[in-house]
């Protein structure tokens, strides 16, 4: 825990107000959601998907202090909503076209830019000779910049430009040779006016050296650092040292400019945003996700305004020309610790150090670029975030043990408890190491956990369900077991699990565990294990395949509304669905034929409380309820918290992908994991009538009054009937439902446009007769509103019953029912 050094800020939130904060989170979580919804607009995606998380967790925090049940659940349904839009994002950013990164011409532009806006912050402060330095270096930027241009116009004009900025500095050489003649100099630092002795300037000259590198104490001065240089800067004190796990995925140094499209020192301060990647700097990237959740909250600039250059306002900015000067407490002083913005890359292009959702966001990954420097290398192993926490804020650290005798557990909660209230604390409980970048636990009280995780104990931590599922963390290797038993014959199993030692040094740190699945904890390096089996009864024990050519991980939520349950329930087609489109293989005779079989896995993961169940049908559209004919592929009986599917030669098209639980109404998020060994997408089919507006009709089938059955009796058209009005073009369909007949009769609804008082023209139907219990629907027709259009359902034969139609229209329609 760390303490601002401070303690006067208590006057300042004195009067915090539980309610009040509320009301500020939901005010900026409405604002961030406009964001959201314009960088969506604009496809803007990751930027969309930081936004639309960051939305959810303000809802979600809202939750802990609203105990309006009604307002409770509005709130949670919202945050399940962005939740859900960010992860349609996220398979949406897969296939929109890659932002190329800034052509030499507009990087030109931008150095010029930013050299230009430095001489004249200067130049206001009369720091002349900077000023003219700066001047200068930006015409001879711009200079360069016109000779890429290939409109004369444009190069006219920056030429002009170029010709006031000489104008200027020329100005200003005038001006400072005046100067001098009149002002004599004064050293920059007077060492008599020094509050130090001579014994403590020497310790902290020699405590300068860390790494056999120099670290210079901060002065006032060195805010004026100079930023802009005719070349990209290069940070003279060479490369960070990579660690292991870097050294194998390494695919270079690259800077912003050449990895982002729109590369931005700060979009958004958000500690739900920062990704450690593989970088085992676990403690320094607590510190910062503690520092950026109470920047947020409290609007103080208390990890950003370490970073230079700032701009006029002291928000900190992106240098084109590469240098960042980052003011670190260490060794007993601030220190001034300068990098370049070069970031190691993988193979692949991916960011192999810290940084945020927002792909074009540097503050993260240069603030921890200068604090791995002065650590001696991305190598580092971690330390004490209270020691990292010093570093960054020059916050008192303190540590506490709750085993000391002292301890006392009411008095220490309330400390905390006020420190945080009134902003004057910053926390950081503990650190996990979590080497695969991704794996979590889903046994006992796991996010997926619904049995342990009672409504009574979820309110007593303040622990939020909805909030854990969207923190996903991976897999480990998986084995099958498959024993031969009859009967009910009992079988009893030995599992052995061995670590393979290849080095002394730390080996008691690499901890495997067996559960379900073999897990690793620690370290990301390989490690050798032997697994045996020993059973009193034959048995199979096989390795699982993890390692499909193309995998993609979803999570999703049953709600409320899209619980159906299996595919008795009238509501099986509102569960969640998902389009898979595999893409076509090369032609048979441009390989060999054996190749062209597809292999595709999908698994469903759920509370293990949940029987679960995926289904496959070629469609790629939302499927209402599908026959055993009709399955290209299901996961067959329900099975508790997991299930799966596996199928060796499936062809290339569009199909559907089912997730139902046995019984409708299961609330609980879900990860649905598909492997493929050819490529493919995904993507959410949206709800049925998603967009439109719905119109919800009763009817009833009377015994020989409007039970007439289909058109092959003659008084078909006595059904009940509608018409429909429309006062513009309107998209239409319709579903009919029976609700309290049973058996279930086969059932059909028919649109007919009325040619004339004895001619009828069936516009659209239902298709056959069915008796599915989910109803039958009609395709999606267009209605005008020159035309007399009615709606007829009916039954196969006629019975008498009940019935439910739900009419979804893009415009307003008139419905009037026809009684004669």
């Amino acid at each position: 825990m760390s303490y601002n050094n401070n303690y006067n800020n208590n006057n300042n939130y004195s009067n915090f107000n539980d309610e009040s904060r509320k009301e500020s989170m939901l005010m900026e979580a409405f604002t961030l959601a406009e964001q959201a919804v314009f960088a969506d607009t604009n496809k803007i995606y990751d930027v969309a998907c930081m936004l639309y998380t960051e939305v959810a967790q303000i809802f979600l925090t809202c939750l802990e202090n609203e105990r309006n049940l009604n307002r409770q659940q509005q709130i949670r349904t919202k945050a399940a909503e962005y939740i859900s839009r960010a992860e349609y994002l996220k398979s949406q950013k897969e296939s929109a076209p890659v932002k190329q990164p800034k052509s030499l011409l507009e990087n030109l532009m931008e150095q010029a830019l930013f050299s230009f806006d430095q001489a004249l912050n200067e130049d206001e402060k009369n720091n002349y000779e900077e000023a003219i330095y700066l001047y200068t270096l930006s015409a001879e930027t711009y200079l360069k910049a016109a000779k890429e241009m290939k409109n004369e116009e444009e190069s006219s004009k920056l030429k002009q430009k170029i010709s006031n900025i000489i104008d200027r500095a020329e100005q200003l050489k005038n001006i400072q040779s005046t100067f001098k003649e009149q002002t004599p100099q004064k050293p920059l630092i007077n060492s008599n006016n020094s509050d130090l002795t001579p014994q403590e300037l020497e310790v902290l000259r020699i405590s300068s050296y860390v790494n056999n590198q120099k670290y210079l104490p901060w002065l006032s001065m060195d805010s004026h650092e100079r930023f802009s240089y005719p070349n990209l800067f290069i940070d003279p004190d060479g490369l960070l040292e990579l660690s292991l796990e870097q050294k194998i995925q390494f695919g270079g140094w690259k800077r912003p400019s050449q990895i982002m499209s729109d590369p931005q020192m700060i979009y958004f301060i958000s500690s739900n945003s920062i990704i450690q990647d593989i970088v085992t700097d676990c403690s320094f990237v607590a510190s910062l996700c503690v520092s950026s959740a109470y920047e947020k909250r409290f609007k103080k600039p208390l990890i950003t305004s370490c970073i230079y250059p700032q701009n006029k306002n002291g928000k900190p900015i992106y240098n084109p020309s590469g240098k960042y000067l980052i003011k670190l407490l260490f060794n007993g002083i601030h220190r001034k610790v300068i990098v370049d913005d070069l970031l190691p890359v993988s193979k692949n292009g991916k960011l192999m150090c810290t940084y945020t959702r927002n792909q074009n966001e540097l503050w993260a990954s240069i603030i921890e670029k200068a604090y791995m420097k002065l650590m001696g290398g991305y190598n580092f192993p971690g330390s004490n975030p209270g020691i990292d926490l010093y570093a960054l804020t020059g916050w008192i650290p303190e540590m506490i043990f709750n085993k000391d005798k002292t301890f006392n557990q009411d008095s220490t909660w309330k400390r905390i408890f006020n420190g945080l209230n009134y902003g004057d604390a910053l926390i950081t409980v503990s650190t996990v190491k979590n080497p695969w970048s991704h794996k979590r636990w889903k046994g006992p009280f796991s996010h997926l956990d619904n049995k342990n995780w009672t409504q009574s104990l979820k309110e007593a931590l303040n622990y939020d369900q909805l909030g854990a599922l969207q923190n996903d963390d991976g897999n480990n290797p998986q084995f099958g077991l498959k024993l031969n038993v009859t009967g009910n014959q009992g079988a009893a199993v030995w599992l052995l699990l061995s670590k393979h030692i290849l080095k002394n040094k730390n080996s008691n740190s690499n901890i495997i565990i067996i559960l379900v699945v073999v897990s690793q904890v620690e370290k990301k390096t390989s490690l050798n294990f032997t697994i045996r089996v020993y059973s009193v009864i034959p048995f199979e024990f096989f390795e699982i395949p993890r390692g499909s050519n193309f995998e993609k991980r979803i999570s999703g939520f049953w709600t409320k509304e899209n619980a159906g349950g299996n595919i008795s329930h009238p509501t099986f087609y509102r569960n969640p669905q998902y389009k898979l489109s595999i893409a076509p293989t090369l032609p048979s005779s441009a390989k060999d034929v054996s190749q062209d079989k597809i292999n595709l896995i999908i698994m469903l993961e759920a509370p293990k409380s949940f029987p679960v169940n995926i289904k496959l049908v070629k469609s790629g559209k939302r499927i209402s309820n599908c026959s055993s004919k009709e399955l290209t592929g299901s996961s067959n009986s329900y099975r508790h918290g997991f299930c799966y599917l596996e199928l060796d030669d499936i062809k290339p098209d569009d199909y559907t992908i089912i997730v139902s639980t046995f019984d409708p109404g299961l609330i609980s998020g879900f990860f649905l994991t598909i492997g493929c060994s050819h490529s493919f997408t995904t993507s959410i089919i949206p709800p049925e009538g998603e967009g439109y507006q719905k119109y919800i009709l009763p009817g009833d089938w009377i015994e020989n009054k409007s039970a007439m059955g289909c058109s092959l009796y003659k008084d078909y058209f006595k059904n009940p009937r509608y018409i429909i009005e429309a006062s513009c073009p309107t998209k239409l369909f319709i579903r009919m439902q029976i609700t309290k007949m049973n058996p279930i009769p086969a059932m059909n609804v028919s649109i007919f446009e009325r040619i004339s008082v004895s001619e009828n023209k069936e516009i659209i139907s239902s298709g056959p007769y069915t008796n599915t219990t989910q109803g039958v629907v009609t395709k999606e027709i267009l209605i005008y509103p020159d035309k007399v259009y009615f709606v007829v359902f009916s039954t196969w034969k006629p019975e008498p019953g009940k019935f439910l139609s739900y009419i979804y229209v893009d415009n307003p329609i008139k419905i009037k029912q026809i009684i004669e």
